[in-house]
């Protein structure tokens, strides 16, 4: 059977594993399960991941598919550092080509490359310089005798981006690229003018916080906050001693950013010993604190970007679905705060929970491209074999 030549991609969280298919001209087909077997960007238990990947593959109900998969993914696996390098050119009267601007940016990525145990997974430039011209948002056909640029790079850790790749291999597909998905979600969620004002994406999903900050139009920076949405139900089902199911289902049925915003009522949930009640109005004044916590946090991380941050920060994630808490943040900072969510078009629900899985869809769509720093998995082996000899010779 003829393989389709449409794009399958998959996105791997804490909280869903989501696949989906992109065809032109339709709209794109999605599967979707609960994640079982990853945690912040960790695959924790392989068969468990592997069988929510072929079950979301499977509710795509598509037949067949491509050979090769799109991998989405985020966490504490990566690692971000600035790099600059410079690129003489031979023919300095003639126009800077896309080939030179792949081959700088490759340079950039060697440079960044710290150690053996990491894989580029993206070099995202965010200034460019040519000689006697100075510097420069596009270099392409422009003239110079040495073009240079200043880029962040995004690396994976070896082992994690082999073992995706394993999960992948074992639902038998292979792996086409990785795509740092906070990197997604800043190109799409975000528009031109805040891009240019300066703003701050933050998506605070299950397990961990992604900050992607934009200045001048350009991306500059991803940090990661320990702190998110699991974090605030274990924290809520230790101070009222209930199942962390219990925490999670008023969390999302009651809890509010604001205590002012909160009921003043008693509801009835499974303790460990029984039915047990609960004030709606103490479960939040709680909750209330918590986020103050993370605000706090955020701001530790942010601070060296405030100054520049005019157009405010976009919240997206699970926790962004909390009542209030666009107003929370906004009061906290000082600054504009919205909402992002998926356009109403989409296949999916417009809540903010699903933003970065539309921004991963659109970010294949327009299919960018990049420069391919990784070697292919099934080359491995013999590089490892080339570099022993090296040393016994």
């Amino acid at each position: 059977m003829k393989k389709r030549e449409g794009i399958l991609g998959i996105e791997l969280g804490s909280s869903k594993t989501v696949a989906f298919y992109l065809e032109e001209g339709t709209l794109p087909r999605i599967g979707m399960v609960p994640s079982q077997g990853i945690e912040k960007g960790k695959i924790t238990d392989m068969d468990k991941q592997e069988r929510c990947v072929r079950e979301a593959i499977i509710n795509l109900n598509i037949q067949p598919l491509p050979d090769a998969v799109f991998l989405g993914v985020s966490g504490e696996v990566f690692q971000f550092v600035k790099e600059n390098a410079r690129l003489e050119r031979d023919e300095k009267d003639l126009e800077i080509t896309q080939k030179e601007v792949q081959k700088l940016l490759r340079l950039v990525g060697e440079k960044g490359k710290r150690g053996s145990g990491w894989e580029v997974i993206h070099v995202i430039p965010y200034l460019y310089h040519i000689d006697k011209l100075g510097y420069v948002k596009n270099p392409l056909l422009l003239e110079g005798e040495a073009l240079s640029a200043e880029c962040l790079v995004v690396s994976l850790l070896s082992t994690s981006y082999d073992t995706y790749v394993r999960c992948i291999n074992r639902c038998g597909f292979n792996v086409e690229r990785i795509i740092f998905l906070p990197y997604a979600g800043g190109e799409v969620l975000l528009n031109d003018e805040e891009k240019e004002l300066g703003v701050a994406l933050v998506d605070i999903g299950e397990g961990l916080s992604h900050i992607t900050i934009y200045e001048g139009g350009k991306l500059k920076d991803f940090k990661i906050l320990n702190k998110a949405g699991r974090e605030l139900t274990l924290f809520l089902a230790k101070k009222f001693h209930i199942p962390l199911k219990e925490a999670e289902k008023i969390k999302k049925e009651w809890g509010t950013a604001l205590r002012y915003l909160s009921e003043n009522r008693e509801i009835e949930v499974k303790g460990f010993s029984g039915r047990e009640k609960i004030n709606i109005r103490e479960f939040n004044e709680n909750l209330e604190e918590y986020l103050y916590q993370w605000m706090e946090s955020l701001l530790g991380i942010i601070k060296p970007h405030l100054p520049s941050l005019n157009a405010g920060l976009v919240i997206c994630g699970g926790m962004a679905n909390l009542r209030g808490i666009d107003e929370a943040l906004r009061n906290f900072f000082s600054l504009p705060v919205r909402i992002a969510l998926p356009p109403p078009n989409s296949p999916l629900p417009p809540t903010p929970q699903y933003s970065t899985t539309w921004a991963f869809i659109k970010f294949l769509q327009e299919k960018k491209e990049e420069p391919t720093f990784s070697l292919p998995p099934y080359l491995k082996p013999f590089i490892i074999m080339i570099n022993w000899l090296r040393e016994k010779i």
